[in-house]
């Protein structure tokens, strides 16, 4: 199994082999560089099966070319940033990723692309050969006629998905491996990647919960909105007391969708109001302060240079139109 980068600039290209523990599975590190871009790729390689690991820095979007010399099931895990795969670059056909999505692509031997379209990326590859993914799809329907679909027969994917702890859990499993197994990394792989397909086959199945999980917190989004816009107190009991949710589910989700707990999110969007009044009124430091349910101009100063790095008054002069 083997998948090459191509690129159109003069590009440097540095090989270690990596064989210590820290890096392991991995049994190489490429690092590409040129004046856009910086790709740092860890790569384990075998006939039937590739796995990589990508580390990008651009400095604007950046288009990488890839070239496949074998069919392949590709299993991409984005941790960080947002891709778009396609067939070409001038294809009308393209395949999206976001921070914290995974999806299973199918491509034909040919030449693809990926664009980076934000600065920095973080992305797991898993490459499969058709032969090796044949025996693992039992009982799992959407496969089969994924696999089994003669009309898309060069480029296609399966939907897309947002990974849940299951996932995320058995993804490590696959390769945070302990120290004893190093030896036998291949029979690690193929007891571990049937973990892996059933935990996808999970994210396939819950597409509507998941669904209906997001149009909730949309709605709970509204009302932290809501409250702070009023100047009324917005806390985690509020939330519960007002929607059908519990603490635990709450906190879950909160870091899963936007990265913060919810307290995270309820005081960044009050500093957010606070910058807002400070830049387009000149109501005192003290009303602006109780505005945003501060019981002093020192409390709401301390939150508010802790995440604009500003304080209030000096926010103030940069920013006041």
């Amino acid at each position: 199994m083997h998948f090459r980068l191509q690129f159109q600039e003069d590009t440097s290209k540095l090989i270690t082999l990596l064989q210590d523990s820290e890096n392991y599975p991995f049994s190489k590190c490429y690092r590409y560089e040129n004046k856009h871009m910086t790709i740092t790729r860890r790569q384990y390689s075998r006939k039937s099966l590739q796995l990589d690991h990508y580390e990008t820095k651009n400095t604007k979007k950046y288009i990488l070319h890839i070239i496949s010399e074998a069919p392949a099931y590709i299993l991409i895990a984005v941790h960080k940033g947002q891709l778009c795969y396609k067939e070409n670059e001038k294809s009308v056909l393209s395949i999206s990723l976001a921070t914290n999505q995974c999806r299973m692509l199918f491509a034909n031997s040919g030449k693809y692309c990926v664009e980076l379209i934000t600065k920095e990326n973080s992305f797991h590859v898993i490459c499969l050969a058709p032969e090796l993914l044949y025996p693992m799809r039992d009982e799992f329907n959407e496969l089969i006629r994924f696999m089994n679909n003669p009309a898309l027969a060069r480029f296609h994917s399966m939907e897309s998905c947002t990974m849940d702890q299951i996932f995320k859990h058995r993804l490590a499993r696959l390769i945070e491996i302990p120290p004893m197994r190093y030896k036998d990394f291949n029979r690690h792989l193929f007891w571990e990647l049937p973990p892996l397909l059933s935990a996808y086959k999970g994210l396939l199945k819950n597409r509507d919960k998941i669904s209906q999980t997001k149009k909730l917190l949309v709605q709970i989004q509204e009302f932290i909105a809501t409250q702070i816009a009023k100047g009324d107190p917005v806390t985690a009991q509020n939330i519960i007391g007002t929607f059908p949710i519990s603490r635990r589910t709450l906190a879950r989700i909160f870091p899963q969708y936007l990265g913060q707990h919810p307290k995270q999110y309820i005081r960044s969007e009050t500093i957010k109001k606070a910058g807002n009044l400070l830049a387009e009124t000149n109501i005192s430091l003290f009303e602006i302060a109780v505005e945003c349910g501060y019981s002093d101009i020192n409390s709401l100063n301390r939150a508010f240079k802790k995440i604009k790095g500003h304080t209030l008054a000096s926010y103030r002069k940069i920013y006041q139109k």
